[in-house]
């Protein structure tokens, strides 16, 4: 379908993750969460990538999960 779970194992020193894979050319995302995460995620897609902004409150995490929807579906 349209929804891509990216996984990010450890938390960026920045708070800050570049998914390059999921530059513009990707297809466009509609949203972005952080699943176990009830708050709105900032976030931005860009030719450079995806750009997600870490919650403050989640850094203990082994693991992050989010969910990326609206995206074309893969050739």
């Amino acid at each position: 379908g349209q929804t891509l779970y990216a996984i990010a194992l450890g938390w960026p020193e920045s708070g800050r993750l570049l998914v390059r894979s999921l530059a513009d050319e990707a297809g466009e995302a509609e949203s972005v969460r952080l699943l176990g995460h009830s708050e709105p995620l900032d976030w931005k897609q860009t030719a450079e990538g995806l750009e997600l902004v870490f919650p403050e409150t989640s850094r203990d995490q082994p693991a992050f999960a989010f969910e990326v929807t609206g995206l074309a579906p893969l050739p």
